[in-house]
């Protein structure tokens, strides 16, 4: 059974494998909990690796440290293997150009790590995506309340 945190429409998707255990999982983690509250709606944080990449006492170290931030934002974790490869997707995704020939699901946008950048850089993009999104969602709506009212008033001079 999928949670409420399934059914959120935004997701950041990051290759777990390409940052934990390094100096860049400080990083990318701080930025993550320091914007929590600032999003303008909620999101799903994506975390992909692909078989085989992590220990698992890397991972149970990870989930010490930041399985509160996760369970915040409604994590999931996807272990991709050639059978499950399609199961993977997130509406923003932040990887190499090389690591998204992995993905076969690679989302709505990208953002595209060169060797001399950190994912943490995407993050911030993705911000900037998403705030233009949950902007344009908003004013959408307030065009069509005032678009209805125009036709109403309009029908009532006829009769």
């Amino acid at each position: 059974m999928i949670g409420r945190a399934g059914y959120r429409k935004f997701s950041i998707g990051l290759k777990l494998s390409s940052f934990i255990g390094t100096e860049d999982e400080l990083d990318i983690m701080s930025v993550l909990h320091h914007i929590k509250d600032e999003l303008p709606a909620q999101i799903t944080i994506k975390l992909w690796y692909n078989e085989g990449e992590i220990k698992r006492a890397q991972m149970k170290k990870f989930m010490q440290d930041w399985g509160d931030l996760l369970a915040d934002y409604g994590s999931q974790m996807f272990c991709l293997t050639e059978n499950n490869n399609r199961s993977y997707s997130a509406w923003f995704n932040i990887f190499t150009r090389e690591e998204s020939k992995q993905v076969h699901n690679v989302g709505r946008f990208q953002y595209y790590c060169e060797d001399n950048q950190v994912a943490w850089m995407g993050i911030f993009s993705f911000i900037n995506i998403l705030n233009f999104h949950c902007k344009n969602e908003s004013r959408d709506d307030t065009h069509t309340e005032r678009k209805s009212t125009k036709y109403e008033s309009r029908y009532s001079r006829k009769s």
